[in-house]
């Protein structure tokens, strides 16, 4: 029985031990100004609060300074709202607690907005004198990069979550990748966005944009030997003035890896198969046969993988 007491008593022991501990000793006395957002966006609306945790400044009074600047209307108020500054610009906001008995602690806070830009590149085929941006096109790809800025290019250490029209890519948030890359769904206007935090989860900088989806399209230009390409497409007739010409076709918005290396391609005059002759696949040489008359120029490319990733065009020639 002596024995059984004895080890019932230290097994108490530990639990007498904790509860002796000091519960106060546990609580953060720091002071501090909090915003909210955590990062904000420049020119975005942001509040100001000061959280006391430990009370040892109850009944102090506050004073707020905008670069200095004592803000009017704002005297002994826990929590302001300002408007941050621009990029490249900081805005530090100060308080002043001052106690009863005559001493004061100043905080501050310094607003350094960041900006994030996203630049968007389809990688679909448009020729070389074409003005406007590349459009994706269904099963086409498409690369994306996030720039980070706050007055200098920012590195990529933070944690990406990328969404095309609410779809998050690769599942979730990704830590570094500030480039990632996307196969266009079906869906004619696409809305790309992406949240840049922390890693301790913090949002610093979101951004979000629209671009539109196009599809595969073929527009043939006559190819001179002196003047290059004729940047006026022919429409559906075409009239060979000289003994030969060289027709140039290319393909709008078709991914880049088709356009390089397509299963099908056919040109055909009067839908019999032709061969080009020419380093370049995408120009044929036309000649006169010495008997004037009409004929149909068409061609074909497309991928067998990405079946909506094809183009047919084709005009009449009059020789």
């Amino acid at each position: 029985m002596r024995v059984f007491l004895a080890l019932l008593l230290l097994s108490l022991h530990p639990l007498t031990i904790l509860a002796q501990f000091d519960a106060g000793s546990f609580i953060n006395t720091d002071i501090a100004i909090e915003a909210q957002p955590t990062y904000p966006q420049p020119g975005e609306v942001t509040t100001l609060t000061l959280n006391d945790y430990g009370g040892n400044y109850y009944g102090a009074t506050l004073e707020w300074y905008k670069d200095g600047v004592l803000i009017d209307g704002t005297n002994n108020q826990r929590n302001i709202t300002v408007v941050a500054p621009l990029v490249g610009e900081k805005t530090t906001i100060s308080l002043i607690l001052k106690l009863s008995t005559g001493g004061s602690t100043t905080l501050k806070k310094v607003l350094a907005p960041v900006y994030v830009d996203v630049i968007v590149e389809p990688q679909t085929h448009v020729p070389g004198f074409y003005k406007g941006r590349a459009l994706p096109s269904a099963g086409s790809t498409v690369n994306l990069t996030a720039l980070l800025n706050n007055g200098a290019m920012m590195g990529n250490r933070f944690v990406y979550t990328w969404r095309i029209n609410e779809e998050v890519l690769e599942g979730g948030p990704l830590f570094g990748r500030n480039k990632i890359s996307f196969v266009t769904p079906l869906d004619r206007e696409l809305n790309v966005s992406v949240q840049v935090t922390t890693q301790a989860g913090d949002v610093i900088a979101s951004r979000s944009t629209y671009i539109s989806s196009a599809t595969p399209a073929l527009y043939f230009y006559e190819l001179n030997t002196l003047y290059g390409v004729e940047t006026r497409a022919i429409k559906n007739d075409f009239t060979m003035i000289g003994n030969a010409a060289t027709i140039k076709a290319e393909p709008y918005y078709l991914d880049s890896n088709v356009f390089n290396r397509p299963e099908i391609f056919e040109w055909r005059i009067n839908s019999q198969k032709v061969s080009n002759g020419n380093n370049d696949p995408y120009t044929l040489t036309l000649e006169k046969t010495g008997q004037p008359g009409r004929a149909e120029v068409n061609l074909h490319v497309r991928s067998t993988v990405e079946l909506l990733q094809g183009a047919r065009g084709g005009f009449n020639i009059s020789l």
